[in-house]
C-alpha cells in the first residue's frame, strides 16, 4: 500500500511540476488546488488502511524478546 501511495505521489508531483496534464493540456491554478485536495483525500483514505492494520501486523511479526 505504501509503495502504491509513493507511486501516486510521484505521478502527482511530476504533473504539478510540469504544469500540464498527461495529454499536455495546461493546468490552471484552480485545477492544481482541486487536484491537490483530491490527491490528499484519496491518499489519506488509503493510508488509513495501513494505519488500522499495521499495529497488529507488527505485533505478529515482532520477536517475543524484542523491546
Amino acid at each position: 500500500m505504501l509503495g502504491d501511495i509513493r507511486s501516486e505521489h510521484d505521478t502527482w508531483q511530476a504533473m504539478n511540476a510540469s504544469g500540464r496534464y498527461s495529454e499536455a493540456t495546461s493546468l490552471s491554478a484552480a485545477v492544481v488546488g482541486a487536484s491537490t485536495e483530491l490527491f490528499l483525500d484519496h491518499v489519506w483514505r488509503r493510508f488509513l488502511t495501513v494505519f488500522d492494520h499495521a499495529p497488529t501486523l507488527l505485533d505478529r511479526c515482532r520477536p517475543a524478546n524484542s523491546p
